[in-house]
């Protein structure tokens, strides 16, 4: 059984790192790495043994202080290499021999097409040479690389650019210096013959800062619009954090076969190049929008995670969440605020709600892990960002921005604590958060809060009680009660809001400080029964249950004046609808839809104030995966029909209105612009079109043909794809292979051309599956390209839990072949079963004999065994 990192057990590195040199020369078929590692004893123990690590390493030679060692005086263990007696100061000198070619895993220096380059976070660059691979030992580094001038051209690290020049044979040399200390992880590389599209920044100190966005060649075209929002982001902390970048020169390199989306080094920021490339042909709204959110959340990291980083791996939410909060923060000041808030809690309650209800639940700071890798999750990084929200809320923006500045002047150029983070925010604020921290980041789970109220006419006089529970997990059987704040308003029969004496809170005017596992509130003043509006713009990371009945919510869908909520008013009210109407299909009755629950979505269409973008996502209907996760055992057949019974409802009822919306607003020849107002354009319409094409009539199915063929822009042309894709079979192999004519030779358009068919209901996905897997633009060993076809799968609720276990032994056998050579990959196919404890006996039998195959196979890797060890309980 692997062995359990705990982080009790923590403790500060015996030995510290000031000063890295690496020589790393490439050759053909192979790679020689030569460093000098200038170390100290911090402990000043005479004789005491270095212990470094070390993977897939060839080592030819070890030296201190230029001696070669002797065979007597150093151990190597396939994960280690021990200097047995380390003297207190010296130069470590090591060459070593690697094989990036072979390299599949996609950790430490390996090959993405014809490029060389690394990813070594966590705990990937002991695959390069051995070293102390840890957080909390920082260094300055110099980078000298070597190869052939004609294959690998450009030759890229850390830091700035010092010295280049021509050797013989061929071969060329550069050499970086970064000033600034950091970790291991943070370490870049990149060698390949690759296009350039660069730009410059003035700083607001009036520095100069060049600006280079690496990509294969012939893809320069498509590099343009992260170079904007790189500076876009740039400008944006200057002036919101007061954060000015620190280097000469900032990179970008977008490689194709990558583990995420995109890593921080220094300096050298290394993207999947589905974050980096688009342009209107060939990505979608979407896809520019990503984009944008994840060159910001890089970006930012260079204070948030570089200059300050993590002591230790448990403390890996103090970059993440904390910069995934900037980078939402961001966003929402590029585009609709509340759209993007809409954005963000579907993706929390679709991801980490479900994975707090499951077995690999775990705290923002979790206790201990097996493989680090596992801990890259929603919680860490959503939740973790919620959590920061919550302070932001809870002290205001002007205290918050003075406590980032107090935290950059306290740890500068250190590795730090969540607990460093939180001290910082209370020295500025003289808000104690002893009580917050202890639960948000220590307990795993997702609170409940129950809610009653009551009105006294009388008194004028409206009281609301709140009660708090968790559900036991692994970490904490008894919870502690959560801190935090539940932003309200109170609604009279127009739809008035009244106004709240803050007297009556005890706190800041507009939310109640939940601090214990009950509270009340009386609220006076209050002259009529009032509709209340809770949780507004989604205050707190919780799940709220309060009684309210359809008219209130109808009310509430056309009334309330905080737009989360009338989004939030209209989800409710179509999740009461859909549970009657799956209770009615569990009991063979027939599917009758309230008319009511119809107009009050109807009456959004006919809502000429509201923008076309949040006029989208109020109609739009709760997905599987947020009814299912309200089940005590899924049904996921159920909810599929439920939500096709109402969707088609709606449909049929305001097929003029929505015909009406497509019409005005489609055009096959308008210009194609990201500006928030055409993105709306277009998500209204498509979503017309996708309601339109459930009434089942040729007319509209002959509509979203035409579209996708005439469209001059990805995302008009990928949602009449999907929606193709849905229909009956003829329909769906023309369209299918209409777009595959077109798109075969891009390989960013076909992964999607993969998903939307693995993502597709229909019964024949089992086999055509087989067949994708055989396609030539299919590459089963291409991270981007499992993702696309295995990832998109495991996530068809109807299809992947068909009745009949096909689609759990499918992905069991696809996540042992992957884990043979990325484990990381596997790992997050693997969490595809988190299902298991709410299935059904049947179903639950079915998935339990995968999960134990997958168990019981030889050379199984830690990363899958943690996620299925836990999810079998």
């Amino acid at each position: 059984m692997p062995e359990t990192v705990f982080l009790k057990d923590y403790k500060p590195s015996a030995f510290l790192i000031s000063e890295t040199s690496l020589d790393v020369r490439i050759y053909e078929e192979h790679t020689r790495v030569i460093s000098a590692f200038k170390i100290t004893n911090r402990e000043n123990v005479k004789g005491q043994s270095l212990v470094l690590h070390g993977k897939a390493l060839k080592l030819i030679a070890v030296a201190i202080d230029g001696r070669i060692l002797n065979a007597n005086e150093f151990e190597v263990s396939e994960d280690e290499l021990t200097i047995i007696s380390a003297p207190d100061a010296f130069v470590l000198n090591m060459e070593v021999e690697i094989s990036p070619e072979t390299n599949k895993s996609c950790e430490g220096l390996y090959q993405s097409g014809n490029i060389l380059c690394t990813q070594n976070e966590p705990e990937g660059f002991r695959r390069i040479t051995y070293c102390l691979d840890r957080p909390d030992v920082m260094s300055v580094y110099q980078t000298r690389i070597e190869a052939d001038k004609v294959r690998f051209p450009v030759l890229l690290s850390n830091g700035n650019p010092v010295d280049r020049g021509d050797l013989s044979d061929g071969r060329h040399f550069t050499l970086w210096k970064d000033p600034f200390p950091k970790p291991s992880y943070l370490f870049a590389l990149v060698a390949g013959d690759l296009g350039l599209v660069e730009d410059r920044f003035i700083t607001r100190s009036g520095r100069s800062v060049l600006l280079q966005v690496f990509v294969d060649k012939g893809n320069e075209d498509r590099a343009g619009h992260a170079l904007y929002s790189l500076k876009s982001a740039m400008k944006w902390d200057e002036d919101r954090f007061g954060l000015e970048y620190d280097l000469d020169i900032y990179m970008i390199v977008a490689v194709d076969a990558f583990n995420m989306g995109a890593m921080e080094n220094k300096g050298l920021n290394i993207f999947n190049s589905t974050c980096v490339l688009a342009n209107p042909k060939t990505a979608t709204d979407a896809t520019y929008q990503r984009i944008e959110s994840i060159i910001a959340h890089e970006y930012f990291h260079n204070w948030t995670g570089n200059r300050v980083t993590c002591r230790d791996w448990f403390q890996l939410t103090l970059k993440e969440g904390l910069t995934v909060f900037r980078d939402q923060e961001y966003s929402c000041d590029m585009m609709s605020r509340t759209v993007k808030r809409i954005e963000e809690v579907n993706y929390l309650r679709n991801t980490q709600f479900v994975e707090d209800a499951g077995p690999t639940a775990h705290p923002i700071q979790p206790a201990s892990y097996i493989e680090i890798n596992n801990f890259y999750t929603p919680t860490v990084y959503r939740k973790g960002a919620e959590v920061i929200r919550m302070i932001h809320l809870f002290i205001g923006g002007k205290l918050f921005r003075e406590g980032i500045d107090k935290y950059f002047e306290l740890y500068d150029g250190q590795a730090v604590t969540t607990e460093d983070f939180i001290h910082s925010m209370e020295i500025v604020s003289g808000v104690d958060f002893t009580k917050f921290k202890d639960a948000w980041y220590h307990q795993a789970g997702t609170p409940e809060v129950n809610v009653e109220t009551s009105y006294d006419e009388s008194r004028h006089s409206y009281s609301i009680s709140l009660k708090q529970s968790c559900r036991p997990t692994s970490e904490c059987e008894s919870k502690k009660p959560y801190l935090f704040p539940v932003l309200f308003g109170l609604l009279d029969e127009k739809g008035d809001e009244f106004i709240i004496n803050s007297e009556n809170l005890g706190c800041k005017q507009g939310y109640m400080r939940m601090n214990r596992f009950e509270e009340t509130f009386t609220i006076t003043g209050i002259s009529s029964k009032p509709v209340p509006s809770f949780l507004r713009n989604f205050s707190a990371p919780v799940k709220l249950n309060y009684e309210y009945s359809k008219a209130e919510l109808i009310f509430l869908f056309t009334h309330d004046n905080d737009a989360f909520n009338r989004y939030e008013a209209g989800q409710r009210l179509a999740i009461i609808e859909l549970e009657l109407l799956i209770a009615a299909s569990q009991k063979g009755e027939p599917l009758n839809v309230d008319p009511r629950v119809v107009d009050a979505f109807g009456s959004i269409l006919l809502d000429e104030n509201l923008d076309d973008d949040l006029k989208a996502e109020f109609i739009s209907m709760p997905s599987g995966i947020v009814l299912v996760e309200r089940m005590d055992v899924c049904d996921f057949d159920s909810a599929h029909v439920a939500r096709e019974t109402l969707i088609m409802e709606l449909s049929a009822k305001f097929t003029e209105q929505l015909k009406s919306i497509y019409d005005i607003r489609f055009s096959f020849d308008r210009n194609y612009s990201v500006e928030p107002q055409e993105v709306g354009r277009r998500a209204l319409q498509n979503k017309a079109l996708y309601y339109l094409a459930k009434t089942g009539l040729r007319t509209f199915e002959d509509l979203a043909v035409k579209q996708m063929a005439e469209s001059n822009n990805m995302t008009d042309e990928l949602a009449a794809f999907s929606i193709l894709c849905e229909l009956e079979p003829v329909v769906r192999k023309k369209a299918v292979n209409e777009f595959y004519d077109k798109w075969k030779d891009d390989s960013l358009v076909m992964n999607n051309w993969f998903a939307i068919q693995a993502s597709s209901s229909v019964d024949s996905i089992h086999i055509e599956l087989e067949g994708l897997e055989k396609n030539s633009s299919f590459d089963s060993e291409n991270p981007n390209k499992i993702r696309s076809l295995y990832g998109a799968f495991m996530n068809n609720l109807v299809q992947f839990h068909n009745e009949t276990g096909r689609g759990y032994k499918y992905l069991a056998d696809k996540v042992l072949q992957v884990d043979s050579f990325n484990s990381n990959v596997a790992a997050s196919l693997s969490l595809g079963f988190k299902k298991y404890s709410k299935l059904g006996p049947n179903r639950k039998l079915l998935m339990e004999f995968q999960l134990k195959r997958i168990l019981a196979h030889g050379g199984l890797s830690r990363d899958v065994y943690e996620i299925v060890s836990k999810t079998l309980g």
